[in-house]
């Protein structure tokens, strides 16, 4: 039987004829939908196909299916094609729920799950905020060692007890000394 196409059953009302019934797996047939989406026959019958799947994102993601779906572009069918974004999006989401669940009860990841962008920022600002809280504990500890310790402020200085004097100009007696001066700092000459 060809790959591309779908798992029919092969039974007979004769039941010597009856042959073993096949049972396709959801990654056949999700392939064979999102193919259909590249050939572009059926598109309408393949995105509705791909909606009623129940199946983990990981299969969607082997087949390509999400990129083939922004790739292209589904004049008449747009709708059904955002509607099956939004579903990758929300699978996405309830994996990643049930990740964080099993990693809070078990303390153990997935590994589909463990190494996705998304898992990873979850994973780094949780890992933040407990660096934060343990810096935060740190310095709370510290802080009451430091209350009782003996410093003692610093006291601003009293300047009353210092004698204030204006300086007066200075009177130049000999102007040909001034001038001179001002002749040899002139940059222009």
């Amino acid at each position: 039987m060809p790959s591309n196409k779908v798992c029919k059953s092969r039974s007979s009302a004769i039941p010597a004829v009856r042959q073993a019934q096949k049972r396709c797996s959801a990654h056949d047939y999700v392939r064979h939908y999102t193919e259909m989406l590249v050939i572009g026959t059926r598109q309408i019958h393949a995105l509705h196909k791909l909606r009623e799947i129940d199946c983990p994102i990981r299969v969607f993601e082997d087949c390509l299916t999400e990129q083939v779906i922004r790739k292209h572009n589904f004049d008449l069918y747009q709708y059904m094609a955002d509607d099956l974004l939004q579903k990758f999006d929300a699978m996405r989401r309830k994996e990643n729920i049930q990740a964080q669940q099993r990693l809070a009860k078990n303390g153990e990841h997935t590994a589909h799950v463990s190494f996705k962008p998304e898992f990873v920022e979850l994973q780094k600002m949780i890992i933040e905020q407990r660096i934060g809280s343990e810096t935060n504990q740190l310095f709370a500890n510290a802080m009451p060692k430091t209350k009782g310790s003996s410093t003692v402020p610093r006291v601003k200085p009293d300047y009353s007890k210092f004698k204030i004097v204006k300086r007066s100009k200075v009177s130049s007696t000999s102007p040909s000394s001034s001038s001179s001066s001002s002749s040899t700092s002139s940059p222009n000459q």
